[in-house]
This record gives structure tokens, sequence and C-alpha cells, in this order.
């Protein structure tokens, strides 16, 4: 299977950790993976790195584009030149409204076969634009350059923490209700948890 990847490529960015992820998945796969990105920084795993070297020829069985919503912009010429031609992208509201380009987001989709969304408050955006299919499939998560933490796990307190965006999509409220409805139903929790 040949697989184009349109995507920025960095580790330092959530869409670029995406693109170089997907690329060394595919890799893993046994797939030919070519590479068109979008944005380029380094460090770079080899693997990926190697990959830019590769020239850009169709066809290709499967076209991946990786980016913001208002930088998705399907090509008659990508179309016919993929077996399947893929939008994927996320967004923290429920409508793209605030985007400042969603009068061009119908015709700048229109040729992908679907667009993904990582959510369901994403996939809810972006079916007001797209008359296709809007899966949802999450991205974003490697585990694999997180230290491994040492802890006593059997400690009386039980310390949560977490970090992101207070938006509809991360939904940190929903954690915080969790964490209270537990504190609520659980005397030991309420007593133990930090």
């Amino acid at each position: 299977m040949k697989v184009l990847i349109k995507a920025p490529l960095s580790i330092f960015t959530g869409y670029g950790n995406d693109g170089i992820g997907l690329a060394e998945a595919f890799i893993r796969m046994g797939a030919d993976v070519v590479l068109q990105p979008t944005h380029v920084q380094a460090p770079l795993p080899k693997e990926v790195a190697e990959l830019l070297a590769k020239p850009v020829e169709a066809p290709f069985d499967l076209t991946i584009h990786h980016v913001d919503p208002g930088a998705l912009n399907s090509s008659e010429t990508l179309k016919e030149s993929s077996g399947a031609f893929i939008g994927w992208s996320m967004w923290e509201y429920t409508n793209l409204l605030n985007h400042g380009k969603q009068d061009t987001f119908k015709e700048k989709w229109k040729h992908y076969d679907m667009v993904i969304g990582y959510d369901d408050v994403s996939v809810g955006a972006f079916k007001e634009y797209f008359d296709g299919p809007t899966p949802k499939l999450q991205g974003g998560y490697n585990p694999e350059n997180w230290p491994v933490a040492e802890r006593d796990w059997f400690e009386d307190n039980f310390y949560f923490c977490m970090l992101g965006s207070l938006t509809v999509r991360k939904d940190p409220y929903l954690a915080i209700a969790a964490f209270t409805q537990l504190q609520n139903e659980h005397e030991d929790f309420k007593k133990y948890a930090r």
C-alpha cells in the first residue's frame, strides 16, 4: 500500500507529532510511505527524516491530509491520484463560526472522501461543511516520550492533576465533576484525594 501523508512534522506541536506518528505507524505496517510535509522542524526520527528524500510520485492508495481545519484544502488532482483521500483535523469548539475562513470550507473540502475529527466536538463542527462521512478517530497521544514515574501506589493520598485548555473539546469540567462525584460518594476518596 502506498500512502501519502500531508502533515506538519515536528515534535513540538500536536499536528506535527501526529504527522510523525502517522508516518511511523504506516512504516511499521510495511506501507510505502511518501511525505509531503506542510512544515518541517528538526529533530525528526531517523526513519521519518529519510522519507523526506523520497520523490512524491502518484498514484497513492491512500492520502491523509492532517492539518488545522482552515488549512484543509482538497484538490481534484489529489482526489484523482488517490484511492482514498482523507482530511483529518480537530477543533476546540462546537462550530467553526469563530474560525474566520468558514465561508470557504465547503468548497475546499469537497474532494475529500471523508473528513475525520478527533472527537464528537470536532465532528459536530465539521458536519456543517462536509456532506460525506465524518467519523471520529482520536489522535495526538504517544506515550513513548513520557518518563516512567516511580511512586508508591499504595500510599494513602491519591494525587490528581489535569493540564490543558479550558475548552469544550478537552472538557476539564467533566473530570472535575467526576472528581467531585467520587468525593461525595466515597468517604475514603474524599479523605485522601488531592
